[in-house]
């Protein structure tokens, strides 16, 4: 964070559902990512329909001025 600025992020769950991708099937990558820059956001969380390639990624991903921010991961803390 430059200049001790704080900088706020979005998941993209907010357009399209990983779990259900039936919902938010309209939107595209570029819609999502463009909607979030036009808001102000400048950085994302890595969703189901970001490219897998590391290079694509960081290309669309500067194309809006957004960063990488977080990547969610699903895990178990206590198991039987």
């Amino acid at each position: 964070m430059a200049n001790g600025l704080v900088h706020f992020g979005i998941a993209p769950i907010n357009w399209n559902n990983d779990d259900m991708p039936e919902l938010g099937a309209n939107y595209t990558i570029e819609i999502i990512l463009s909607e979030m820059s036009q808001a102000g956001y400048v950085g994302t969380e890595i969703g189901n329909k970001y490219p897998k390639d590391a290079i694509e990624l960081k290309n669309i991903l500067e194309s809006n001025d957004l960063d990488l921010a977080s990547s969610w991961h699903s895990t178990y803390f206590v198991s039987n």
